[in-house]
């Protein structure tokens, strides 16, 4: 992708605000409307996205890509440079999500052991499972370069995560069950940027990202096979960005 180019779901999401992107809005971009939009399975209609609520995007997905073109310019400059996976940000509304009754103070990783042999079809299960279980996620990270999917806002409650599901933020890597294959290094890079980008916001602790299978004993290793000093170094990285940026912005 050109550098002066506004990935496709932001592009998109600039003419719905109606900002002035000059040409860089070049190529085209699949309409990111919801799949399964309608009740959230609470008894209240879930956030309708970028098919005709502007207000809803701007309130229930304030972040992260909705910054990239309608944030404060110094916070969009420094996401550009430092956390620019973001912008690649598209919106699928999932079914099944309701109000939190306490306050976000945690992040949980899971890995997806999909039984869909593409990473479409996960999406489009997450967004409204029809298999009799109500699961969800906030967000969800494929394996391909531009693929992460905001599912759920994270000021809702997504069911991703039994007993913690009200105080936290659930990240779902994408993967095939049993797959042997490392996660790709899009999918380090992306969900180290968006875990950053979360805490920072947030200002929860670094020591309250967890693995799912850390608090769940059904879910031994999950996610599975994931580095994560690797994942550590590059969430150092960011920090160093950022701060070269403007140290008062960095998460630690």
């Amino acid at each position: 992708m050109a550098p002066n180019r506004i990935p496709g779901p932001l592009c998109q999401l600039a003419r719905l605000l109606r900002i002035d992107d000059g040409t860089l809005c070049r190529q085209p971009s699949p309409a990111p409307a919801p799949i399964g939009a309608g009740d959230s399975g609470t008894g209240q209609a879930g956030p309708r996205l970028l098919d005709g609520s502007l207000q809803g995007a701007l309130d229930q997905f304030a972040s992260p890509a909705v910054r990239f073109v309608s944030g404060d310019p110094e916070e969009v400059q420094m996401m550009n440079r430092c956390l620019p996976n973001l912008a690649h940000t598209r919106f699928v509304n999932a079914h099944f999500q309701g109000r939190r009754s306490v306050s976000i103070d945690e992040i949980v990783l899971h890995d997806t052991g999909s039984g869909q042999p593409r990473f479409e079809n996960t999406v489009r299960y997450l967004a409204h499972p029809r298999d009799g279980r109500d699961v969800s996620i906030h967000y969800l990270i494929g394996r391909g370069e531009g693929q992460i999917v905001a599912m759920v806002p994270e000021d809702r409650r997504a069911n991703h995560a039994v007993g913690h599901n009200d105080r936290s933020i659930g990240i779902e890597l994408w993967r095939v069950r049993n797959e042997t294959r490392n996660y790709t290094q899009w999918q380090y890079e992306t969900v180290a940027q968006l875990v950053y980008d979360i805490l920072r916001r947030r200002r929860i602790s670094r020591d309250q990202i967890v693995g799912h299978g850390e608090i769940e004993p059904r879910k031994p290793g999950e996610p599975h096979d994931f580095d994560w000093a690797r994942f550590d170094d590059l969430l150092d990285a960011v920090n160093e960005r950022v701060k070269d940026f403007e140290p008062t912005m960095a998460a630690f």
